[in-house]
């Protein structure tokens, strides 16, 4: 595998990774239950309840984007680093409809409660972005992935 393949296909671990634990949401891992690892596939699971739809809206553009470049490893990293940021207004943007559309109401609370949520999602997104990171870097590691062009 080439460091270019994994960092596109490491784009849709936001939404895959979340639809690979919800048989353990289903088995009551998730809700309800004690402990460590439900409360992160908790967090896994509403973090596509209520982020997923932007982050679709994010990742696509990108995705018809990058289609047919092949920048440097140093360049795919970079964008990695950088999605996030990308990502956090689109997020605050979603969650002000979302506010508005269940309490039918365009306050400043509806901003003020999207703000308020934005760096709790921008914090899981940088732990997306450590995760792709570490599995790059034990893939360079072990030799199972060729770096793309410097």
């Amino acid at each position: 595998m080439t460091s270019l393949k994994y960092f596109r296909w490491s784009l849709a671990a936001p939404i895959a990774l979340p639809l690979l634990l919800l048989p353990l949401w289903f088995l009551g891992m998730g809700m309800g239950g004690d402990g460590f690892f439900s409360s992160i596939i908790f967090v896994l699971m509403m973090s596509v309840v209520f982020g997923g739809a932007q982050y679709l809206l994010v990742l696509v553009p990108l995705m018809l984007w990058l289609l047919g470049k092949t920048p440097s490893s140093r360049g795919q990293i970079a964008w990695v680093l950088v999605s996030p940021l990308i990502y956090a207004p689109v997020q605050c943007l979603g969650l002000v409809l979302l506010h508005a559309a269940t309490t039918n109401n365009w306050t400043d609370m509806a901003w003020r409660s999207a703000l308020d949520f934005s760096p709790f999602a921008v914090g899981v997104a940088y732990c997306y972005v450590a995760m792709v990171l570490a599995g790059y870097g034990v893939l360079r590691w072990s030799q199972r992935i060729a770096p793309a062009s410097a």
